[in-house]
Formats: structure tokens, C-alpha cells, sequence
């Protein structure tokens, strides 16, 4: 008989203050690697976003039910937050590896640092690095919710019930 094998565990951890087009993006990817991906939403007290956690957890797990995460085969994916160092959080949930998204250099020197510290405080969660489809390099949280703010075009960063969401919250 064959023995069963582990369920591989990852998570891929940010604030997601709303979840973009490049974050889903690498969900896709690292969702490839492992059975079971949580999809982390840290919770920063000395952060005000514009979304409560609750929200991007109930509009990240939306995507998941009806978006564009919807039909990922072969991987279980959910949203959750924490209020702990990842690595701890990673602990807790049985993750064997953390995923980071890269979409320039700056990125990778700002990442180094914490994967490095990361695996210092526990060195069986490894840290695997996904890099960004370029045409997706210059997306982030910020600057859709800029563009929005001002008028401009989101739908190349944010899925359409994210961008919908986002205009509500931001009163547009």
C-alpha cells in the first residue's frame, strides 16, 4: 500500500489593502507548488489601511469563491490573517515555505533582509521568491487606489469587483 504523502503548505503573506492583479498573479504561481496556499493578511497596528482586515479577508476569499482565483486546480486556497511575525504564523499553520513576490531589484534588497531574519527564527519555513510578469512590475495597492483617487484607468491593476469595492470604500 502507498503511503499517503504530506500536504504541502505555504503562505503568501501582505497587507493586501486591496488585493491587486500581481497579487494574484503569484497566488497563481505559488499556488503550482504547494496543495494548501493561505493567502496571509497581517495585521499591523501602526498601519491604518483603507480596508478592515475582515473586509480583505471576506474580499479575498470572494476572488476565491467567484474571481479570478476561482477553478485553481490542484491547490486549496484560503485567506486569514495574523497577528504575529509570519514566520510565527507559518509555524502555527504548518507551512513548509513562505512565498514573496519580487517585481524589481529594490524589491529583492528589501526582501533579502526578511527572509534572511526569517530563516534565522526557524530554519525549516523556507522563503521562495516568485518574480512578477513584467507587465505587471509597476502594480501595487497604492498606486491603484492613487489612480482611482484621480480618475485614472485600474483595470490592468485591479480585478473588477476589487476596483468596484475600492471606489465605494474610497467614496468615488
Amino acid at each position: 500500500m502507498a503511503k499517503k504523502s504530506k500536504e504541502r503548505i505555504g503562505i503568501y503573506a501582505g497587507s493586501f489593502d486591496p488585493l491587486t492583479l500581481g497579487h494574484i498573479a503569484m497566488i497563481k504561481e505559488a499556488a503550482i507548488l504547494v496543495d494548501r496556499l493561505i493567502i496571509a493578511i497581517g495585521i499591523n497596528p501602526a498601519k491604518q489601511g483603507l480596508f478592515t482586515i475582515p473586509e480583505r479577508v471576506d474580499l479575498i476569499n470572494e476572488e476565491i469563491k467567484n474571481g479570478a482565483l476561482k477553478g485553481i486546480k490542484g491547490c486549496k486556497l484560503e485567506a486569514k490573517s495574523y497577528d504575529c511575525m509570519t514566520v510565527k504564523f507559518a509555524q502555527q499553520v504548518g507551512a513548509a515555505v513562505m512565498f514573496r513576490g519580487l517585481r524589481s531589484a529594490n524589491d529583492f534588497n528589501d526582501e533579502l533582509g526578511l527572509a534572511l531574519t526569517n530563516k534565522d527564527q526557524d530554519s525549516s519555513i523556507k522563503t521562495a521568491f516568485l518574480i512578477t510578469d513584467p507587465t505587471l512590475t509597476s502594480v501595487s495597492s497604492s498606486m491603484a487606489k492613487a489612480l482611482i483617487q484621480n480618475d485614472g484607468k485600474v483595470s490592468t491593476y485591479l480585478t473588477p469587483a476589487i476596483e468596484k469595492a475600492t471606489r465605494t470604500k474610497l467614496s468615488l
